[in-house]
């Protein structure tokens, strides 16, 4: 275990213990978007919620990757690591086209 305080002739310096936390960057551009601090033991729902309120993006909006892009993350997984690092994909969003309902409608029967 490291410590995190140095003693040296009369001089002491102490560097902040680390704390878990969860840092999401932007998928596309890798900018740090947001810090989420009390992750663990949350689900990625949970997660995203916190995200929302920072990014100003709604849940449903966003999908979360894993660091490596080796999967995304589902909204029923835990967060459990002591340091997590994501990448945030946001999901354009579309306006109601009223002209493809009633295509798909008619096309429904």
């Amino acid at each position: 275990q490291v410590p995190n305080e140095i003693h040296r002739s009369g001089f002491s310096w102490a560097w902040p213990l680390t704390e878990p936390m969860c840092s999401v960057y932007s998928a596309v551009s890798g900018q740090a978007l947001a810090v989420v601090d009390d992750y663990e033991g949350k689900t990625a729902k949970e997660v995203k919620r916190s995200l929302a309120a920072q990014v100003g993006v709604s849940r449903f909006r966003q999908r979360l990757w894993s660091e490596d892009w080796s999967h995304e993350i589902q909204d029923d997984e835990v967060f459990t690591s002591d340091l997590v690092k994501v990448q945030l994909v946001v999901l354009d969003f579309l306006q109601p086209d009223a002209e493809e309902d009633r295509r798909m409608i008619t096309a429904s029967r």
